[in-house]
Formats: structure tokens, sequence, C-alpha cells
């Protein structure tokens, strides 16, 4: 074996061992959940939030986003610093949302994106869906 190859598996088996899991630390949790946006008039104005406590991990932060009318955003409301902390649950301030625990700051608009940390992680998102005829989220993993 020529030294090239052999320096090339020495660096490369290490590598795919020992890669930086960007994961969620939040754990994995059932989620399938039906908003009628006519019960919930805020969410008519871009930028503004709920908050919903029994949906998700911690609960969920549903957000009109500003990019697009119809465009919806919702994350699990656990902080991605320690979410096994007593009281890590996010709060939303505006357009950010706040862990009053370690002071983390994560925009509402970006993508659940740290606007400071000590949170390195973005928040955990689901995926959700518009229904215009019948004014409905329907928010899942």
């Amino acid at each position: 074996m020529s030294k090239l190859r052999l320096i090339f598996l020495i660096i490369l088996i290490p590598t795919a061992f020992f890669r930086c899991s960007t994961e969620s630390p939040i754990p994995e949790v059932y989620v399938n959940f039906i908003l009628i946006l006519d019960h919930h008039q805020v969410l008519n104005v871009p930028g503004n939030s709920i908050f919903i406590p029994t949906e998700g991990y911690r609960g969920l932060i549903v957000t009109h986003g500003f990019d697009e009318q119809d465009k919806y955003y919702a994350y699990d409301a656990a902080c991605t610093y320690d979410p096994e902390i007593q009281g890590a649950t996010i709060e939303i301030d505006g357009i950010s949302a706040v862990c009053p625990i370690c002071g983390s700051k994560f925009s509402l608009m970006l993508n659940g994106y740290v606007e400071n940390g000590p949170a390195s992680l973005s928040l955990k998102t689901y995926v959700v869906n518009y229904n215009q005829n019948t004014h409905e989220l329907v928010i899942h993993n």
C-alpha cells in the first residue's frame, strides 16, 4: 500500500466515525396538530406568534412569517442549549424567542436561528402546511 493511500485512510476513517452532529437535542415526539386560524386571529398579522403548550416536547410556537403572505413556521419551545433543564421553555419576545434560563435568543422569522447563545443550534422545526380553503394549519413531523 502506498504512503499516500495510507495517509488518506488514516484521515478518512476517523472523520467518518467522528463527524460533528447538528441533530437537535430535543427528543422526538409525535406531532400531528391542526390549528384553525379563525380561532387564533393574532396569526393573521405577519410577525405575530402564539404558544401552544399541549403539543411538541415543551410546547409549540407558531409564527406567521414576513417573507410570504401565507407562510407559517412552527418550532418546539424547548431551548436547544439544554432542553432537560426544568423551565427551559422559550418565551415569545416579538419576532424572537428567549430562554428564561440560559438567555439564548432565537429568531422566529429565520427558521429558529440562534441570534445569541449560549445555544448554538437552531430551534427544532416542524412542517407546516397551510390550507387556504379551510384556514387551517397542519403541523407535523
